[in-house]
């Protein structure tokens, strides 16, 4: 399935798009369930 990323970008709120740079705790990402974007685990290495 190929998403076009600036029409979904559009769709969102400024909330929205806070949402996702300040994330939902501090290891993933906050969700915008409404446009089909789930909340991603990210993790740190040792080295940075």
């Amino acid at each position: 399935m190929t998403r076009d990323i600036k029409k979904i970008i559009k769709q969102m709120t400024l909330e929205e798009k806070a949402g996702l740079c300040s994330g939902l705790d501090a290891w993933r990402t906050k969700p915008v369930e409404r446009l089909g974007i789930p909340s991603i685990m990210m993790t740190d290495g040792p080295m940075g």
